[in-house]
């Protein structure tokens, strides 16, 4: 089985790169969602307090994503924070939808932190296999 961090011959995977590359996007999404809250306190009828605290979490996401994207090592410490967020943002949104307090079009906004939490996952899951290969040897 192959690591998504690189390959046999010692060369960078272009999974793993292409990977990377969409941490950083997601990174992007994160920090273009945040932004508001922390610069104007705009945050969909939360409190100016509220607002800066949503948007302080958003830019630490952002900085997780990008540390893992840079440091793909560090995922494996990053999974506790991105899996719990990943999974009460699919379970939250489910409920919502359901409930008709939302429409799927509102939840596109989550893309960005769901798409970062999977793809940290997939680094931490690669290095855990890694791991386990050179314990092997």
């Amino acid at each position: 089985m192959r690591s998504i961090h690189r390959l046999e011959t010692g060369r960078v995977d272009r999974t793993a790169a292409g990977l990377r590359a969409l941490l950083v996007v997601a990174a992007a999404g994160q920090v273009w969602m945040a932004a508001p809250g922390l610069a104007h306190a705009d945050g969909h009828g939360l409190t100016h307090h509220a607002a800066r605290h949503m948007g302080s979490l958003g830019l630490a996401l952002a900085f997780a994503f990008v540390l893992v994207a840079w440091m793909p090592r560090r995922a494996t410490a990053m999974v506790p924070l991105v899996g719990v967020l990943g999974a009460s943002l699919l379970v939250t949104s489910a409920f919502d939808l359901a409930g008709g307090r939302t429409m799927m079009i509102a939840e596109v906004a989550h893309l960005p932190e769901i798409v970062g939490s999977a793809v940290v996952v997939l680094f931490a899951l690669s290095a855990r296999r890694d791991a386990r290969r050179v314990l092997a040897v």
